[in-house]
């Protein structure tokens, strides 16, 4: 038997289809693989380069700031001494090398930085090596510093109060002054060897005014506080410490004027000079200080109210000084004022028994009828109070006078021994004095017996 094969006229097509689909499928297939490898093989080598990298590539690392921890501090302290720090460092940075995965698992607290100080015997400054241990497997590639200094010795406290030094003051008014500094840190405690401590003579501020014309009060902030000696130069050392290195500094500026000081009475009509006194007050005057809008209005000084009704002459009384609010008496202690009051005239009736005459005429005596005379005084009390009838007299001029007879109304003129408070005002004579003088012939005969015997 004879077979045919059937054979489909579209059949070349479909197969030219096929083979065109699986050539296009193919090398779409082809091409993805071959980047996928490509980068599968990069993975590959980093993660073989990491993994080989961390297990055996040295990695280094620095730590900065690892605190250092001291040994044998009882030997030190059983010879009387101790580690004097002050300011200086006490960390150090630290260079770890190890593998990458040993280096970065350590934190800075597991590294061990030591000093041994059991060998120290004196005070002083001592230069110290650092010993670094790291932990693990890692190692210490570099220290620094790889030597501290430290000071050995004891350590003490000194306060000091602080002081205001200032330069270049310059006032607006010359009745200005700077009274005083305040700082809100008035005590700084310091810290360090005796030996340096011992070299400390205060604490101070430096308060530079150039250029300013200062006022009234100025405010300071943030001022350095500084150590001297007794020289005045600066006492600098790195094993000592200040409680405080900064104050604010108020410095305080005053008014200094001196003022009178005026006495108070009780009754506001009284007035000494009308009542004719005088005041004596002790003291006239006083120094204040204040803050210049304070003593501006300031004019004088009032005294507590002296009564007038008990005033009369020679009354003293003490006194308080009234201070008005705000201002201060400047260096006087004493608060209070003495005040006498004197009468400011005087008059005094004094009576006369010793009459004078003056010119008498050759060959007559002369009598004054009268045997005293009042005359009234005035005048300065002081004065008028030196007078009496031992020291006052009368003068009669008789050169006028011819006969003998009487005479009526011969004036007088009123006269002081020893004091010239006529002469010069202090007192006056109140009225006109007159006296009746009986001029008689002296007795020859009588004169001549006399002459004779």
């Amino acid at each position: 038997m004879r077979f045919f094969k059937y054979t489909d006229k579209n059949e070349p097509e479909k197969q030219t289809q096929e083979v065109k689909e699986k050539s296009r499928k193919e090398k779409s297939g082809g091409f993805g693989s071959f980047w996928a490898k490509i980068v599968c093989i990069i993975a590959a080598f980093f993660v073989w380069f990491y993994v080989s990298g961390d297990q055996s590539t040295t990695y280094e690392r620095v730590f900065s700031g690892v605190q250092i921890s001291s040994v044998d501090m009882t030997a030190l302290e059983s010879r009387g001494y101790t580690v004097i720090n002050g300011n200086v460092l006490t960390t150090v940075d630290v260079t770890v090398s190890g593998t990458r995965r040993e280096v970065n698992s350590i934190r800075a607290e597991e590294i061990s930085a030591r000093i041994d100080l059991s060998g120290i015997y004196s005070s002083g400054e001592h230069s110290v090596k650092v010993d670094v241990t790291a932990p693990g497997k890692t190692n210490v590639k570099r220290i620094y510093p790889s030597e501290l200094q430290l000071y050995i010795g004891k350590s003490i406290k000194k306060s000091y109060e602080v002081e205001a030094v200032t330069h270049n003051v310059s006032m607006s008014d010359s009745s200005l002054k700077i009274k005083e500094c305040r700082f809100s840190v008035n005590e700084v405690e310091v810290t360090g060897p005796e030996q340096e401590l011992d070299k400390i003579h205060k604490a101070i501020v430096d308060l530079d005014f150039y250029g300013e014309k200062l006022s009234n009060t100025v405010v300071r902030s943030n001022v350095t506080i500084r150590l001297v000696d007794e020289n005045g130069d600066e006492v600098t050392s790195p094993y000592i410490t200040l409680s405080h290195r900064e104050t604010n500094v108020e410095v305080v500026v005053n008014k200094y004027v001196t003022v009178p000081v005026k006495p108070k009475y009780s009754d506001p009509a009284f007035k000494v000079k009308e009542a004719g006194y005088s005041e004596t007050v002790d003291p006239e005057t006083v120094a204040i200080r204040g803050t210049p809008e304070v003593i501006d209005g300031i004019s004088y000084i009032e005294t507590s109210p002296i009564d007038s009704a008990e005033v009369k002459n020679g009354y003293s009384t003490e006194v308080n000084l009234i201070i008005p609010q705000g201002a201060e008496l400047d260096g006087v202690a004493r608060r209070k004022a003495f005040v006498i009051l004197r009468r400011e005239n005087g008059t005094a009736e004094i009576k006369v028994d010793n009459i004078l005459f003056m010119n008498v005429p050759e060959g007559f005596s002369a009598k004054c009828v009268e045997k005293e005379i009042t005359v009234s005084l005035s005048g300065n009390l002081e004065a008028v109070e030196k007078l009496n009838e031992r020291n006052i007299y009368l003068v009669a001029d008789l050169s006028s006078m011819t006969e003998a007879r009487t005479y009526n109304n011969v004036k007088l003129k009123v006269a002081c021994n020893g004091y010239d408070i006529l002469e010069n005002g202090s007192v006056t004579v109140d009225g006109n004095y007159t006296c009746t003088v009986t001029l008689e012939k002296d007795d020859i005969t009588q004169s001549n017996k006399n002459g004779d015997a």
